[in-house]
């Protein structure tokens, strides 16, 4: 595919992807799609809200809000040559996507939002039913509804999404539904379990649990903690491991209920880590138990680097993997159907060996050479200003 030099897109995120503060799936996806845009001859620039992730704790709201503003003078300010072609790619339907629309009104710039999960009910998922909830519920509902009707593009990375943001009034031929990439070839190399367990300081006869990603409520880290606690005292096997690899802000609770559990020895907490696939390698089985999900990439890549899945019964899983024949589904509301589960695959090797072989095969459709230039051309393609 011939890719066109004077094509300049604007990434506009809450952050950059930087290494240096943890990557979560937007970040590895932006950082896979930076470099193969540039390899292209296609200029990236990044506008973002924060040069690093943020906490202000119960002033985030407020915070956000005067930084959205101080984004939105940034992309106003910002000039355009004159016989280059300017594309806004948004990856947030509410601060830094709101920001976005007001500057294409101002700046002639077309807007491609990348729908990666809705803002309102992920924040539905995590807020108290109180009144002020409620409200904060109804804006950011309100926000981003507009933020949809007005892009002029939207990808989204499943089916679930595409129903959801079509009920909302946006007109489907605008739509396209293209999962999270993953870089197969990084993904599929072998390494020597035991010297990597040895490195990991975990026995290499242990039957390995593990999960990939934030350490945030909507993970529903407390259910896979719970089930591990039931697997290991049905089982009496002592060998048996659970490593949690990410950081989030979930993390300090998530240790406590360790420590009430009596897990410590067993649950290990690896924080933020770029040795990824060699991870991945000592999992017997990979579990990812959300809540809610746009387009998992670290399933994706659990997947590709021939891992066991195991996986919360919601749609989005669900558009990814069959129960049964690439994965083992479970109701994220259950530790108990979890560790029946987890039970069942440590119990037999030759199920295990069956799902891993068809999720190998199925992560072969989500490479980013087969997904990185669909998006490319919706960039070159879509509707532009005069």
């Amino acid at each position: 595919m011939k890719y066109m030099s004077k094509l300049v897109i604007l990434i506009v995120y809450i952050t950059k992807p930087d290494i240096r503060y943890g990557i979560g799936g937007v970040r590895k996806f932006l950082t896979l799609f930076s470099s193969f845009a540039i390899s292209r001859s296609i200029k990236i620039q990044y506008c973002t809200m924060f040069s690093k992730p943020l906490n202000f704790g119960f002033l985030n709201p407020a915070c956000n809000f005067i930084f959205a503003i101080r984004l939105l003078i940034v992309l106003l300010r910002f000039h355009k040559d004159s016989g280059v072609r300017y594309v806004l790619y948004v990856h947030d339907a509410f601060y830094s996507g709101f920001v976005a629309i007001l500057a294409s009104k101002i700046k002639k710039m077309p807007v491609i939002l990348h729908y990666h999960n809705s803002p309102s009910l992920c924040f539905l998922s995590a807020s108290s039913n109180t009144f002020l909830a409620r409200i904060g519920y109804v804006i950011i509902h309100l926000v981003e509804k507009y933020v949809l009707k007005h892009s002029h593009a939207i990808i989204v990375t499943n089916y679930t999404l595409k129903k959801l943001i079509c009920r909302l009034g946006v007109v489907e031929k605008r739509i396209t539904v293209l999962p999270m990439p993953v870089p197969l070839r990084n993904l599929q190399v072998g390494f020597d379990r035991f010297s990597v367990c040895c490195k990991l300081n975990i026995p290499s006869n242990s039957f390995i649990i593990g999960y990939v990603g934030r350490l945030s409520s909507e993970k529903n880290l407390d259910i896979l903690i719970k089930a591990f606690s039931m697997l290991m005292e049905e089982t009496g096997d002592s060998n048996m491991r659970c490593i949690l690899v990410g950081d989030g802000l979930e993390r300090r609770r998530l240790e406590d209920l360790v420590a009430k559990l009596k897990l410590n020895d067993f649950v290990v907490f690896m924080g933020f880590r770029l040795d990824i696939p060699l991870i991945l390698n000592v999992l017997d089985v990979f579990v990812l138990p959300s809540k809610t999900e746009g387009s998992p990439l670290a399933l994706i890549e659990a997947m590709a680097a021939g891992k066991c899945i195991v996986a919360s019964n919601i749609p989005a899983i669900r558009e990814i993997v069959e129960n049964g024949k690439d994965a083992l589904l479970f109701n994220p509301s259950s530790p108990e159907q979890l560790k029946k589960v987890l039970l069942t695959l440590r119990n037999n090797p030759l199920l295990r060996r069956m799902l891993i072989e068809n999720a190998r095969r199925k992560a072969e459709q989500y490479d980013v050479n087969v997904i990185l230039p669909k998006i490319i051309s919706i960039c070159m393609g879509v509707d532009t200003y005069s």
